[in-house]
């Protein structure tokens, strides 16, 4: 969709956490894998003109499971791949802390139930909740990295449940 020389686009990810059912308590990560060094951020490739900027308007969070017991998520956004220091389930933590490689985080609301999935969405202009989108400035095709931290403590039904991930950006000419 484009108007005025801007387009709308969309990039996801997705990831299947460890076949367990451990619930999660606030501000845990919620990844692929429970060893640190095997955990892989999600990977959203962002395509991009000659140093165009992009503004990043919202984000969609779904998960395979249909049980929403406090299926609150903050998804972190960065420009390089984040070094994780624990695996799935521990508090989160990364290294990369420094202003350089760190976008932004949205804070999503409770995850609405569906008859095969949940999902919560967040965009610019959104009545409750808000959103304050990010501007960034990429040279060309890049890729912008995330990981999911819990809100609250999360009650995970599903052994095996699959997270996906959707950013929707506006990119101008």
């Amino acid at each position: 969709m484009s108007c005025s020389g801007i387009h709308l686009r969309s990039s996801s990810d997705s990831f299947t956490r460890p076949s367990n059912t451990t619930n999660y308590s606030d501000n845990q990560l919620v990844a692929n894998s429970t060893t640190a060094a095997s955990v892989l951020p999600l990977s959203f490739t962002i395509d991009v003109e000659d140093g165009r900027g992009i503004e990043i308007v919202g984000i969609k969070l779904q998960k395979s499971g249909i049980a929403v017991t406090g299926a609150t998520f903050t998804v972190w956004l960065f420009a390089s791949s984040p070094t994780v220091t624990v695996g799935d389930g521990s508090t989160f933590a990364t290294t990369t802390v420094d202003t350089s490689g760190f976008i932004g985080q949205v804070d999503l609301s409770a995850m609405e139930a569906y008859t095969d999935d949940a999902m919560s969405t967040i965009r610019a202009g959104a009545v409750s909740g808000g959103f304050n989108p990010f501007v960034t400035y990429l040279s060309s095709t890049e890729t912008i990295y995330g990981l999911i931290q819990t809100a609250a403590a999360y009650t995970d039904e599903a052994s095996g449940e699959t997270f996906t991930a959707t950013i929707f950006y506006k990119q101008y000419e």
